[in-house]
């Protein structure tokens, strides 16, 4: 399910949930969000504590536990904010994600870390578990190294990233972190 909460400000969700967005046109104003079920609040945050998290956010999934909000400004800034139902934390960010996944609860994004010769890390983390690893890759072209994906799936217990305009594609065993 991917709705766009730019346009309708109530989503129904297929756990049930009603997700009632609350926004503004501005990129310095506060977008949060009030989660019920049955018509009990589950959980209200605050996506956007007012600093620059792109101009707005939108629902991209969700599961029995989590909510996962995309943003971006419309250059090559975006990222993920997930809201976890249960523990009420939240929300985590996530910047330059390259994956999140609402089956199996693992998000991708690039690591800070340097790294030396023309190696750039990728974090694969399960945020339901906290499970996480870094990956290498030695083929990236670009100076920003999620730009240089363009799709990505699971299949099995594998995660594909597949690099932009190729059909070059790079494979993560997700077994330690499933």
């Amino acid at each position: 399910m991917q709705p766009d909460t730019l346009i309708s400000d109530t989503v129904l969700t297929d756990e049930g949930y009603a997700v009632i967005k609350h926004r503004s046109s501005w990129s310095s104003a506060i977008d949060s969000v009030e989660v019920f079920k049955q018509d009990k609040l589950v959980r209200a945050v605050r996506l956007n504590d007012g600093d620059y998290q792109g101009a707005h956010t939108w629902l991209m999934w969700t599961n029995e536990r989590f909510l996962c909000f995309g943003y971006g400004c419309g250059s090559p800034c975006w990222g993920i904010q997930l809201v976890d139902l249960e523990s009420g934390a939240g929300p985590i960010e996530y910047g330059y994600t390259v994956h999140a996944d609402s089956v199996y609860n693992i998000v991708c994004y690039p690591d800070t870390t340097p790294y030396e010769g023309l190696h750039s890390g990728f974090i694969i983390e399960n945020f339901a578990t906290g499970r996480k690893r870094t990956v290498l890759f030695d083929h990236i072209d670009s100076a920003t190294p999620a730009v240089d994906f363009d799709s990505s799936w699971v299949e099995n217990t594998t995660l594909h990233l597949r690099h932009v305009f190729t059909t070059r594609t790079e494979k993560v065993d997700l077994r330690g972190v499933l």
